[in-house]
C-alpha cells in the first residue's frame, strides 16, 4: 500500500515546481476534511435527537502530572493544522499581483480554524469521556446508529486521502528549505532540473 501510494500519489504531486500546480489537490484535501466534519456533525445530531449522548464534562480531569502532560498531545495537531503558513511567501511570490494575499490568508485561516474547532466540538460531543487523543481512532467502534460501519469506513478513507493530498504541500516547502540549507548560493531550484530531481527523490 505504501509503495503504491508513493508511486501513484506522492511521486507525481511531489515533482511540481510551482505550488500553484497543487491548487486542485489542496482544494480536494479541504473538501475531504469538510466531509469528515459533516459526517461527525451528522452523527452527533442523530445521536442528540435519539438521546443517546451523555452530557460531556467541560473541564479536563486532572488527577496527576501525567494528566497534565496528556493535555499537550493536542500541540502537534495544532502545529500541523495550519500547513499553509510556511507556504505564504511562496504563494505570494507566484502571484503576479500580491495585493490579494491578505484576503487569501484571512479566508484560509477562518476556514481551517472553523473546520478544526467544529470537528473538535462535534467529536467531543459525540464521544464525550471516551474521546481518544486522535478522534479518528474513535471511528473504529460501533457508533450506535444505522450504517455505522459504512460511515466509519468513509471517515477513515476520506481522512487518509486528505493526508495523502496535504503531504505534497508540506513537502513543497521542505524541498526549498533543504535546497537553501545545502546550496545557499546556488541558482533558483526551479531552473536546475538535476538538483530539483535529486532533492525531490
Amino acid at each position: 500500500v505504501l509503495l503504491i501510494t508513493t508511486l501513484v500519489v506522492f511521486a507525481p504531486l511531489g515533482f511540481f515546481k510551482r505550488i500553484d500546480s497543487l491548487k486542485y489537490t489542496s482544494g480536494l484535501a479541504v473538501a475531504l476534511a469538510i466531509v469528515f466534519l459533516v459526517i461527525t456533525a451528522g452523527i452527533t445530531f442523530v445521536k442528540l435527537f435519539n438521546g443517546s449522548i451523555d452530557s460531556p464534562r467541560l473541564l479536563p480531569n486532572i488527577t496527576d502530572m501525567t494528566s497534565i502532560w496528556n493535555l499537550f498531545t493536542a500541540v502537534p495537531v495544532l502545529v500541523t493544522a495550519f500547513v499553509c503558513h510556511y507556504n505564504v511567501h511562496t504563494i505570494d511570490n507566484e502571484l503576479g499581483d500580491s495585493s490579494p494575499i491578505q484576503p487569501v490568508i484571512s479566508a484560509s485561516l477562518v476556514l481551517c480554524s472553523s473546520i478544526y474547532i467544529l470537528t473538535a466540538l462535534f467529536g467531543f460531543l459525540l464521544f464525550g469521556e471516551s474521546t481518544l487523543d486522535d478522534v479518528l481512532a474513535n471511528f473504529d467502534t460501533d457508533l450506535g446508529i444505522p450504517y455505522s460501519n459504512i460511515l466509519n469506513d468513509v471517515v477513515r478513507i476520506s481522512y487518509a486521502l486528505h493526508l495523502m493530498l496535504v503531504f505534497p504541500v508540506i513537502f513543497f516547502s521542505l524541498r526549498f528549505n533543504l535546497d537553501d540549507l545545502v546550496f545557499p548560493s546556488a541558482s533558483s531550484l526551479e531552473l536546475d532540473n538535476w538538483r530539483f530531481s535529486s532533492i525531490t527523490t
